[in-house]
């Protein structure tokens, strides 16, 4: 497959794991762990190309010569060449705008102070590289071995005007150390936009709380994305309960910490939710404009505080009526 097809098929795929990885989490039908398994699939697949063979190869022809690399394929006029020059090393790549960098091979396009724009198709362990140059690009490359690499280099100068081809190129040492220094500035950025990027989903998966409280007559419920209000006259009757269907979230947050917002369930119909995951216990209030579901950090909390709400209720509350229907 061609890399102009293979990288960026990579990319998308990465970006749909993750997309589905988040998303089903935020919707409540997968697992904290199938969403790390698939976050750890977005990675792999990213970085998966690397592991592809590539290498450059150039077709001669009479006429000139067509490059083939991972994100190089172009054809060069021997009559458009108008610098020929070759170097033993090449320092730092500079920056790169598109294409590929490891450890050892560069291919794409790269800018430097030494070369300016340029691209790139060589393998930085054969130590003979060929400068060639255009009226509108400078090329960078290096074939198979030292001895072949050779090779193309003297077929390209006898097919090439005498003037054009210069002498051997010795880069500015300056110039490579401050093209170190940038590309060190640019991994030191990308590295910290990374850091982010997977602490903000990190954040995104574990924020969330819930809390109660009953004050001014009102039952209260405080809840990240969620503020709702019950007086206490309205309510029906209430439940302890640890048997409940969440059922799916029309509007809210779900993460791998709590569930808030509009639910909707067989027994309930439309309900607001706002609980914690880990805690089995909820309160169920039932109330004359419908259902709320809601829990506190841990068991014991949540069970202090349904006693509390029925002190507060009253004998106006208490077990669930039977045959009572869902509100």
């Amino acid at each position: 497959m061609r890399w102009s097809v293979l990288f960026p098929l990579s990319l998308v795929l990465c970006l749909g794991l993750v997309a589905i990885a988040v998303a089903g989490v935020m919707m409540d039908f997968l697992s904290m762990t199938s969403f790390w398994v698939l976050v750890a699939a977005s990675v792999v697949v990213t970085i998966l190309p690397l592991f592809v063979p590539h290498h450059t190869s150039v077709d001669r022809d009479p006429d000139g010569i067509r490059v083939r690399a991972p994100f190089v394929d172009v054809r060069i006029p021997f009559t458009e060449i108008v610098s020929l020059s070759h170097c033993t090393e090449i320092g730092p790549v500079g920056v790169r705008t598109m294409g590929l960098q490891t450890l050892r091979k560069s291919y794409g396009s790269f800018s430097n102070r030494v070369f300016g724009p340029y691209t790139a198709a060589y393998d930085a362990r054969i130590p003979f590289f060929i400068v060639l140059r255009t009226a509108k690009r400078t090329y960078v490359l290096n074939i198979g071995d030292e001895q072949e690499t050779r090779g193309l280099y003297d077929l390209i100068a006898s097919n090439v005007g005498a003037d054009v081809v210069r002498d051997r190129l010795h880069p500015d040492p300056m110039a490579t150390g401050k093209d170190r220094r940038t590309r060190n500035i640019v991994i030191a950025v990308s590295a910290v936009l990374l850091a982010v990027c997977l602490a903000v989903v990190g954040w995104a998966m574990t924020v969330g709380d819930v809390d109660a409280e009953i004050s001014d007559g009102e039952l209260r419920i405080h809840a990240t994305m969620m503020d709702d209000s019950v007086p206490l006259s309205g309510i029906a009757y209430v439940e302890l309960r640890d048997d409940v269907d969440y059922g799916t979230r029309t509007m809210g947050l779900g993460n791998g910490k709590v569930l808030t917002g509009t639910f909707d369930n067989d027994e309930f119909g439309k309900y607001r939710l706002a609980v914690y995951r880990d805690t089995d216990l909820c309160i169920v209030v039932h109330h004359l404009s419908g259902t709320l579901v809601f829990n506190l950090v841990d068991d014991a909390e949540t069970t202090a505080f349904h006693a509390e709400l029925l002190d507060s209720l009253g004998a106006s509350a208490g077990p669930a009526p039977s045959g009572a229907p869902a509100a």
